[in-house]
């Protein structure tokens, strides 16, 4: 089965050049191979992949997170790991 896959020409033509260099090391595939090689690859390295496309907090988001507070009720130093984890 054949689908139709969009994608932006910028990345049409990158996806283009990996293939002439794949090419240039012996491997040839078409495209749809490439595609599936890529998507194998994606799984295998999905914790890294995940790491680098994950969008960073903004300076104001970090800014509100940091801000929120709530009572956890009486603690100490030395009851701190206690209260937080739990017995």
């Amino acid at each position: 089965m054949t689908v139709t896959l969009k994608m932006r020409n910028d990345d049409k033509e990158r996806l283009d050049r990996l293939r002439a260099k794949l090419l240039l090391h012996g491997v040839k595939l078409n495209q749809e191979e490439l595609i599936a090689k890529l998507v194998d690859l994606g799984e295998s390295y999905l914790p890294e992949l995940t790491a680098h496309t994950r969008k960073k907090p903004s300076k104001e988001e970090i800014e509100r997170i940091m801000s929120v507070s709530f009572d956890m009720g009486p603690s100490s130093n030395e009851t701190i790991d206690e209260d937080i984890y739990g017995e």
